[in-house]
């Protein structure tokens, strides 16, 4: 999900990330109508195997912004396995060999574990249940088959799509995948290496099964800007390329302004 001035040029960083590294699976970028994602913008990521969604279209998408909108494009994707990217999340290498897993194939979904506690006690009674220990979920990436998981994802959207109120319990989204998965009594597996923040917490590094890194999720202030000064950290890989990208970004945008 990467639409507006703020995500798009993350989503667009990703993208070209994702091909730069060898990945050819095909991408769907879900945003929240025209005022997101105008034609012109469209066409820019169509060249990359990039499909565009717009959930503002479909009945019951109209109202949904920010982290509502993720659970959404999970469950309304055209993909039966859905690897979920935040738009400011930056793979280390292909990612697809995590469809392979074998705690994705033995659940339907694989998890990854967030870094902090964040769960109110709330959550929990809102939700009716007794708190369940473990880690908890941080959702800047995860893995579904929909096959699989159509109870959970359609809590998980019923929670995102009420958000007016949950949120008041909820830290966004990443509390309610893992308290849908518990309330339907559904199965997942959970990446076991801990996730692992910069010493300023600006940048959260999570791993594959086997324990090598994988993603780079950019939190916060940290997200990719194009007509400012970019955060940079010398444990973060592919920097340069990002900027790179941004750059083409850039020159487009001031040809397209200028016209």
């Amino acid at each position: 999900c990467g639409g507006g001035s703020r995500y798009f040029p993350c989503a667009w960083v990703a993208i070209r990330i994702l091909r730069h590294i060898g990945c050819t699976l095909p991408i769907e970028l879900w945003h929240a109508g025209p005022g997101e994602l105008e034609g012109g913008v469209v066409k820019l990521v169509e060249p990359y195997g990039v499909t565009c969604r717009d959930a503002a279209a479909m009945p019951g998408g109209e109202r949904l912004r920010g982290w509502a909108l993720k659970p959404w494009a999970v469950l309304h994707s055209r993909f039966a396995e859905v690897l979920l990217m935040d738009a400011d999340n930056v793979p280390v290498c292909d990612p697809s060999y995590l469809f392979d897993a074998q705690g994705f194939k033995d659940t339907g979904a694989l998890f990854w574990p967030n870094h902090n506690v964040t769960m109110k006690e709330s959550a929990w009674e809102v939700c009716g249940l007794s708190a369940v220990p473990g880690p908890e979920l941080e959702s800047g990436q995860l893995l579904v088959d929909r096959r699989r998981s159509r109870r959970p994802l359609a809590v998980t959207a019923h929670l995102n799509q009420h958000s007016g109120y949950y949120y008041k319990h909820f830290y966004g989204d990443k509390d309610t995948w893992r308290l849908a998965w518990l309330l339907t009594s559904q199965p997942y597996a959970m990446i076991e290496a801990a996730a692992v923040p910069t010493a300023g917490g600006e940048i959260l590094f999570q791993h594959d099964p086997s324990g090598r890194r994988l993603f780079q999720h950019r939190l916060g202030r940290t997200k990719w800007h194009l007509n400012s000064p970019n955060f940079l950290h010398h444990e973060m890989m592919h920097q340069e390329q990002c900027l790179a990208f941004l750059a083409e970004l850039r020159q487009i945008w001031h040809r397209r302004t200028a016209r």
